[in-house]
C-alpha cells in the first residue's frame, strides 16, 4: 500500500499497480512527483529522497539535481551521491565524466574512511575500468579494498565485489 501524509512516509511497491503495468519505475516518478507537491518541506530536508526517486524513474535531470542538494546538505552520503551520480552519468552516455565521479567518490569515502563507500565506490569504479579494458587497474584498486572485510560476505555488495573480483581474475583469500 501507498501511503503519504503529512507526518509519515510509508512507500513499499503496491503489487497490483505493478502487475498491472504502472511498472516500478514509473512508481517512483509518480512518488517523487506527490512528494514535491504536496510535501515542499521534504523537499529541502531530504533531497536524497526526490534523488532516488528520479533516479529509478529514470529521470536523470532531476536526480542530478536533487543529488546535488543532497551533497550540500549531508556529508555522511557524500561518497554515494558521487557515485550515484556517476551512475547516472553513465545511462547518459558520459563514461569519462562518470569517472571522475567515481573516483570522487572513491576518495571522499576513503578521507571519511567510510569503508562500505568506499568497497562501493571501488566495485562500481572497477567494473568501469574493466569494461574499458583495464582489467589490472580495476583489481589493484578493488583487492585492498574487498580485504578490509572480514565478515558479511553474505551481503549483496560483498557478493557483487566478490563475483567481480572472479571475473578480474584475482581474489584475495579469506578466513
Amino acid at each position: 500500500m501507498l501511503r503519504i501524509s503529512s507526518s509519515t512516509h510509508l512507500y513499499r511497491t503496491p503489487p497490483t499497480l505493478v502487475s498491472f503495468g504502472l511498472g516500478v519505475s514509473k512508481l517512483h516518478g509518480a512518488i517523487a512527483h506527490a512528494l514535491e507537491q504536496q510535501f515542499p518541506d521534504s523537499v529541502e530536508t531530504e533531497p536524497e529522497t526526490l534523488a532516488h526517486h528520479f533516479t529509478e524513474a529514470g529521470l536523470t535531470d532531476r536526480a542530478i539535481e536533487y543529488w546535488r542538494k543532497a551533497q550540500t546538505s549531508e556529508r555522511y552520503y557524500e561518497a554515494e551521491l558521487h557515485r550515484l551520480r556517476g551512475e547516472l552519468v553513465i545511462m547518459m552516455g558520459k563514461p569519462s565524466e562518470a569517472e571522475v565521479e567515481f573516483q570522487t567518490a572513491f576518495m571522499v569515502a576513503r578521507r571519511q574512511q567510510a569503508r562500505w563507500w568506499e568497497l562501493r565506490a571501488a566495485a562500481t569504479l572497477a567494473r568501469l575500468w574493466r569494461d574499458d579494458g583495464k582489467v589490472e587497474g580495476a583489481r589493484d584498486l578493488l583487492t585492498p579494498v574487498y580485504s578490509w572485510f572480514t565478515e558479511g560476505f553474505d551481503l549483496p555488495d560483498l557478493r557483487d565485489t566478490n563475483t567481480l573480483l572472479d571475473q578480474l581474475g584475482q581474489h584475495p583469500a579469506r578466513s
